[in-house]
C-alpha cells in the first residue's frame, strides 16, 4: 500500500524570513503548502495511473497569487487563511474531480477537508494553551503575507512523515503551463 496527496508549494512574496524563523519555532519541517487533494491509500499498481490522470490537468496559466490574510485554528494549530481565490478553487475541485475513484482516505476529518476546502497554511502546531495568545499576536504583525503557487505536487509515500513528504524520490512536480509539465526527479 501507497499513500498519496497532492498539494500546491506556497512561495512567499516578501516576510519570508520573518516567517521562515517563526516556524522554526512553531511547526514542523514541511513546505508552505496547500493540500488539494487529502492523503489516500492506493495500491503500488496505481502509482503510475495516477501520475497520468495528473499529467492531463488542463492548468493554462503561470501562477496563482494569493494574499493570507486571516489566522484560524484550534488549541493547538494555528493557519494562515487565503483571501477568495476562485482560480485556486476551481484547480482544487479540477484535481479533486479528476482523482474522484480514490477515496480510501487516511482518516475521516481529511475527507471533511476536501469537501469543504477552506485554502490555507499551517504555521504553527502543539502550542502550548498560555502561550497561544503571544504567538496569535506574533503572527497577527506578519499579516497580510503574499504569495503564490505555480505548480501541484503529487507526493506518494508509505507513511504520513516529515522525512518521507521530503524526499525528492516520492514527489512528482508539475507546473503550470499549457499543457501541464511533468517534472521527473
Amino acid at each position: 500500500m501507497k499513500i498519496f496527496a497532492v498539494y500546491s508549494v506556497v512561495t512567499l512574496e516578501g516576510k519570508t524570513a520573518e516567517l521562515k524563523t517563526f516556524r522554526e519555532k512553531y511547526d514542523q519541517p514541511y513546505k508552505l503548502h496547500i493540500t488539494l487533494k487529502q492523503p489516500v491509500q492506493i495500491n503500488e499498481d496505481e502509482v503510475d495511473e495516477v501520475k497520468q490522470i495528473l499529467s492531463g490537468l488542463d492548468v493554462a496559466k503561470s501562477k496563482i497569487k494569493l494574499v493570507f490574510d486571516k489566522i484560524n485554528g484550534d488549541e493547538k494549530v494555528l493557519m494562515l487563511m487565503a483571501e477568495e481565490n476562485s482560480t485556486l478553487m476551481d484547480l482544487q475541485k479540477e484535481v479533486v474531480g479528476l482523482l474522484h475513484k480514490y477515496k480510501s482516505y487516511v482518516d475521516a476529518d481529511t475527507m471533511e477537508y476536501e469537501i469543504n476546502f477552506k485554502p490555507h497554511i499551517t504555521v504553527a502546531r502543539d502550542i502550548h494553551e498560555q502561550d497561544m495568545s503571544s504567538v496569535k499576536e506574533q503572527l497577527r504583525g506578519m499579516l497580510p503575507v503574499k504569495a503564490f503557487i505555480n505548480s501541484i505536487t503529487l507526493a506518494v509515500v508509505n507513511h504520513i512523515s516529515p522525512e518521507e513528504a521530503l524526499d525528492p524520490n516520492n514527489l512528482t512536480e508539475y507546473r503550470f503551463q499549457h499543457p501541464l509539465t511533468r517534472l521527473v526527479r
